[in-house]
């Protein structure tokens, strides 16, 4: 278990999206902990600047944000969904 980190990533992340591509970051603390590989978690995020950046030649805004979030567990239209739990998102 871990917390993610995503001021401790800004410096390389910003390094990827280049000059023309403003990053915000939104972030809720504390975060809850998360059961997952931190290796895997930066890869995601490296992956979701790089298609950013592709998708705006020209510049922009890249907004990420988190969140603690609680799921309830509701299926659409009353269908059986997943156990209810609380999450970071």
């Amino acid at each position: 278990m871990f917390q993610i980190d995503l001021i401790a990533a800004r410096p390389r992340t910003h390094r990827l999206i280049g000059e023309d591509i403003e990053l915000i970051l939104s972030l809720e603390r504390p975060l809850r902990l998360v059961k997952a590989d931190p290796a895997q978690i930066a890869q995601v995020l490296i992956n979701l600047c790089v298609n950013a950046r592709d998708a705006m030649p020209r510049g922009g805004k890249l907004t990420i944000t988190n969140c603690n979030a609680v799921f309830d567990g509701g299926g659409e239209g009353g269908a059986p969904g997943p156990s209810p739990d609380r999450l970071v998102a």
